[in-house]
């Protein structure tokens, strides 16, 4: 049977607890979630050297879908990816978004670090790449690792403009905005409210395991971390012939997690952290009113 697409999307933002957020969504009888949190399907305007994943190979993703209401999708680029929106909403009209936001600095230093790991970011520490966002910006290349508008922490991190263009095409009933805050603190209400909304079954969300996932971390071999975060495109080729796309990404995640150390982040300098505060004070007060919620702490 030809999959459908998915009807609900995990629309970002990085580094906000979305990796947490889509296994335990994934646990509820009524959402299949395939083993790929991230296909990045939508988003043509992202900065690419290499092929994107194709219709077909995207769908096949959902061929195990049985009579689950919803089918998700956790791709977090689709929060800053400009086309992503209306390309979901041409796609899935009807689709329903989940969007997870924390302090705008710590996410971006939490990103920066992310970015380290996969080799994406080359600079040496935060500061560096924050000066150097201007340039890059300037000069969007493809990268091998990841796609460049990653680095551009402003614009991922742009909160007003990235959530008003998913209210723009779903209009705000059929967005649900969740801070990593209250994901933190009382997981089982928000998973409540999520499934509220969604109009299944809230009364599960005290059986969902909400263990955490996608923390600090570190990689034992660089060799070993870019081969199977980035294996060379003829491995891609060849192995295609013989496996399908899920089972390849069990053996590159295998890779990936043998080769993954639990890590800690160096703590956040307090003269970025106010540089952030401050690049994002607009964001935050609309978040404030639209969210009608006081957010002080985001701006300490």
């Amino acid at each position: 049977m030809r999959a459908n697409f998915p009807n609900l999307f995990l629309a970002g933002a990085p580094k906000c607890g979305t990796t947490s957020l889509y296994d335990w969504l994934a646990q509820h009888p009524d959402i299949f979630a395939p083993i790929i949190k991230e296909p990045i399907y939508f988003g043509s305007d992202l900065t690419s050297q290499f092929e994107r994943r194709s219709k077909e190979n995207y769908l096949s993703l959902y061929n195990s879908r049985g009579k689950e209401r919803f089918a998700l999708d956790g791709s977090t680029h689709y929060f800053y990816a400009q086309k992503a929106p209306a390309e979901i909403a041409s796609a899935v009209p009807d689709a329903r978004v989940i969007i997870a936001l924390r302090h705008p600095a710590e996410a971006a230093h939490s990103m920066f670090h992310q970015l380290c790991f996969n080799g994406t970011e080359t600079l040496p520490d935060f500061a560096a790449s924050l000066d150097a966002e201007a340039d890059r910006a300037a000069n969007v290349e493809p990268v091998r690792k990841g796609f460049p508008e990653n680095l551009l922490y402003s614009r991922v991190y742009a909160y007003r403009a990235n959530v008003t263009r998913y209210f723009e095409q779903f209009g705000p009933a059929r967005v649900k905005v969740i801070l990593l805050d209250d994901l933190k603190a009382k997981p089982e209400m928000v998973l409540a409210e999520i499934f509220e909304w969604l109009e299944i079954d809230a009364s599960l969300a005290t059986s969902i395991n909400t263990s955490a996932s996608n923390g600090a971390k570190k990689q034992r071999s660089k060799i070993i971390g870019d081969f199977a975060a980035y294996p060379p495109a003829w491995i891609g080729k060849v192995t295609s012939q013989f496996f399908n796309a899920e089972t390849r990404y069990k053996v590159r995640r295998f890779l990936r997690n043998m080769n993954t150390a639990p890590s800690s982040n160096p703590p956040l300098q307090s003269e970025e952290r106010q540089r952030l505060i401050a690049r994002h004070s607009e964001d935050i007060s609309w978040l404030e009113e639209t969210l009608e919620r006081d957010l002080g702490a985001w701006r300490q």
